[in-house]
């Protein structure tokens, strides 16, 4: 991925932000891009500030491990007021000496014996030119997808302009790491369950958490596959719009599909469970062997009921239904305007 590329990119997006984005993106670049400020500030955020935020939550994520201990999987002697794991030493030392001694000697063959960038084959640095084939970095796929797939749709509001850029790339990444922090109390909110725990579940007792992960995954890779459209445009010999219009049906359906078959996959094999549980319970009670239920453990999750995921399916699949419409009358428009 190109320096310049990478910074030409993400300008857009500060611009797009409204109130505050013009200053931002002066604030950040020194102005127009390429500005000589840039270099410097970048190599401050890389060498200091970076380092200081990774040294800091990494700090506050041990504390708050200390003090609030491990999660755990469900198992015999395992409560939600215990811990049943190995001792921090030797154990657990060793396996992250073991751990750091296989990734040190996976990095030093790749320094040995791998060419990853041929520098001298490529000539001095001019920050104008980007290379054939130039992709975005693993974790910036998915909002480079996002940007080459939104329509263009630009409001005036109040006086401000929300351009087509606001909308996968600010709006989208808000969306997505709002989610990610206030997942526990949606949660927590929707189900009722207010107690602290301890011990993991099984993804097959939660069909609707399930469901939502895998769909959300399953949009996400899309998004990142969406990223090299013009690669994969070229690969099969085909044009480029072609292969967005095809990438436009599949970050809806390919979601709302995984979302389908997980959770019903997920109430398969918890049905399954309690029948076992259930023919195990019978065979106990002939054998006049006592219950092992009190004894083993914790018991499973209530299921939650389908109501509320119906709904947000519903919703998901009319608001789909809504945006693809639009779509096609806006297309419909400008050909016959053509």
């Amino acid at each position: 991925m190109c320096p310049s590329r990478a910074c030409t990119c993400r300008r857009p997006i500060a611009l797009a932000v409204p109130v505050v984005g013009t200053w931002a993106a002066f604030l950040v670049f020194g102005g127009e891009f390429p500005s000589p400020d840039i270099t410097s500030r970048l190599f401050v955020l890389h060498i200091l500030i970076v380092p200081a935020l990774i040294a800091g939550l990494l700090g506050a994520h041990l504390a708050i491990l200390w003090r609030q201990k491990h999660t755990q999987f469900p198992g015999p002697g395992r409560t939600e007021d215990n811990i049943v794991g190995s001792h921090l030493w030797p154990t657990y030392a060793a396996r992250s000496i073991g751990l750091f001694a296989g990734v040190f000697a996976v990095i030093a063959l790749l320094g040995g014996l791998a060419q990853v960038n041929p520098i001298w084959l490529y000539g001095p640095f001019n920050p104008a030119a980007v290379s054939t084939a130039s992709q975005p970095d693993w974790y910036m796929g998915w909002l480079e997808g996002a940007l080459r797939l939104s329509p263009a749709v630009r409001l005036h509001l109040f006086g401000y302009t929300l351009s087509e850029v606001f909308w996968p790339g600010v709006v989208l990444p808000g969306i997505t790491f709002g989610l990610l922090y206030l997942w526990p109390f949606l949660e927590r909110r929707v189900t009722g369950d207010r107690g602290v725990h301890h011990l993991l579940d099984r993804p097959r007792h939660r069909p609707a958490r399930t469901a939502i992960g895998v769909g959300t995954l399953v949009l996400y890779f899309v998004l990142f596959a969406a990223g090299s459209q013009d690669i994969a445009a070229q690969k099969f010999a085909t044009d480029i719009p072609t292969v967005t219009r095809v990438f436009d049906v599949l970050v809806f359906a390919l979601p709302l599909a995984a979302m389908a078959r997980t959770w019903r996959l997920c109430r398969d094999l918890s049905e399954a469970d309690d029948l076992e549980e259930e023919k195990d319970r019978i065979r106990r009670r002939l054998q006049g062997q006592p219950d092992p239920a009190s004894s083993a453990g914790p018991q499973r999750p209530p299921r939650p009921g389908r109501s509320w995921l119906r709904s947000t399916l519903g919703f998901v699949i009319a608001l789909t239904a809504a945006v693809l419409g639009r779509r096609r009358r806006a297309r419909s428009g400008a050909s016959g305007r053509r």
